[in-house]
């Protein structure tokens, strides 16, 4: 689950390695939300972007659902 903390559109990006980064072609993830990703055994690495400002994109990794 990527959740977005912040007032900005995130994007977020995923990959199997370090140099992973972000841009705005990627996923996005509106202010103040959460979107639920399915993500194979490969992806160890995750990147994200705000649109402005700053602030914290929280990543979670596991299986399950919404409550």
């Amino acid at each position: 689950m990527v959740t977005n903390i912040t007032a900005s559109l995130a994007y977020v990006r995923f990959g199997a390695d370090l140099s992973i980064s972000a841009s705005v072609t990627d996923m996005p993830v509106m202010a103040n939300s959460k979107v639920m990703l399915s993500a194979n055994a490969l992806v160890n690495f995750a990147a994200a972007i705000l649109t402005t400002g700053s602030g914290a994109i929280l990543f979670t990794r596991g299986d399950g659902s919404y409550v």
